[in-house]
Formats: structure tokens, C-alpha cells, sequence
């Protein structure tokens, strides 16, 4: 596949060498052309991942700087994949996300997590500008909800079967709410998941958990 390791050149270069046993200057040349050729694969993938000083024989070198182009690769396209939900997502979102000044801002399909960013009007407020509270709750059930079905190939629902709230401190209404939802545990059926809002000035003030019934594509 163009990408073999210095170990697997040498390996395909065995016979040759076994045939030339008598010439070890012949093994010699065989030996470092396996590696030179894996080390131009590693310079033309990830150059810049290469320890400093590595020696141009170096086999292992060699073979984990392939070994991290291929992880490097992965991690670009899992990124390119999260950006497209984030857009995705935040075009379907339901009207009561806009109405709360909501948008998803991260998705880390890895975590299992969305992170939203809400500025809720004070119209959804009592006491002046502090923001009632089941509208935090919504808030936190829309984060946990997006972090299970946006990082998952095949969930097609999630129902809100339990959902527990903790108001520990002010979520206050015209200020930047960050709100982050993950998943703790998911098996086929059932989803465990938790959420946190954080202020503007990064002060913890609710928490949720909550257990969901999944739908899955068939």
C-alpha cells in the first residue's frame, strides 16, 4: 500500500539476501536500501514528527514515523467530520435552541462531547436577568442529547427518560453561557449522559445527568 515500515521492506528483501550470503557487502546495500526507501516514505508523510537527530538507518524511527502519519491522517479527517456536523447540527437546530441564543460551537467525536454557547434574552428571565430553570435544564438536556446522537454513526434518537438538575450557582440572562454535554455510558438501549454550564467568567453554576432511551437505524 506504499506505506511499509522499514521492518517489511526487510522482510521482502530476505531471499534476495540469503542468495548474496557469501557478499556481505551485497546485504549490506540491501539492507539500507529497505530502510532509505521507508525513510522516504516517513520524510514525505510526516517530516516534521521525526525525533531530531534520528539517523537515516534508524528502522524504528523509521517505522513510527509512519506509524504517526497514519494517526495524524485519522485525526484530520475525524476533525473535517466534526466540523461538518457542527454546521449540519446548528442548521437543524430546533426553534428552541435559537430562541435561547444557542449554537453549538465544538464537537469532539472522539469524547463523546458538544459544547454550546447560549446568550439567553431576558425575556426568558425572573428577577431581573436570571434565567429560569427549566430553561437551564434545557439548555443542559439539548448538550447532553447532541453529544450522544452528533458523535454517533447510528443513533437516530434520544428520548429523555430521567433528567436530574443541579442549580449551584446563577445562570444569568444577556452573558455568555458555556454548556457542555458527554457521555458517560452508552450501551445499545440506554444512554448515560452528564452536562455543565459554566458563566462567562468560568464559574460552574448547574449540572445535570440523565438517563435516555436510544433509537438506533436499522
Amino acid at each position: 500500500n506504499g506505506q511499509l515500515s522499514a521492518f517489511t521492506i526487510g522482510e521482502l528483501n530476505q531471499p534476495r539476501i540469503r542468495r548474496h550470503q557469501a557478499n556481505p557487502r551485497t546485504t549490506e546495500q540491501h539492507s539500507r536500501t529497505g530502510v532509505l526507501v521507508s525513510w522516504g516514505l516517513c520524510r514525505s508523510l510526516c517530516p516534521a514528527l521525526l525525533p531530531k537527530g534520528t539517523s537515516l538507518v534508524s528502522g524504528k524511527s523509521a517505522g513510527l514515523s509512519v506509524h504517526c502519519a497514519r494517526h495524524s491522517t485519522r485525526e484530520s479527517r475525524r476533525m473535517d467530520n466534526a466540523t461538518d456536523r457542527v454546521e449540519r447540527l446548528n442548521a437543524m437546530a430546533p426553534d428552541f435552541i435559537r430562541l435561547l441564543g444557542g449554537t453549538i460551537v465544538e464537537l469532539d467525536m472522539a469524547k463523546q462531547k458538544a459544547v454550546f454557547t447560549f446568550t439567553v434574552p431576558l425575556d426568558y428571565c425572573h428577577s431581573g436577568d436570571v434565567v429560569q430553570g427549566g430553561f437551564v435544564t434545557a439548555m443542559l438536556d439539548a448538550a447532553m442529547s447532541h453529544a450522544l446522537f452528533g458523535t454517533s454513526e447510528d443513533v437516530s434518537g434520544v428520548a429523555s427518560l430521567d433528567i436530574s438538575t443541579q442549580f449551584i450557582g446563577i445562570c444569568r440572562g444577556e452573558q455568555l453561557l458555556r454548556v457542555s454535554g458527554w457521555v458517560k455510558k452508552a450501551t445499545f438501549r440506554t444512554g448515560f449522559l452528564e452536562a455543565a454550564v459554566h458563566d462567562a467568567s468560568g464559574e460552574l453554576v448547574a449540572t445535570a445527568q440523565s438517563v435516555a432511551k436510544l433509537s438506533r437505524a436499522s
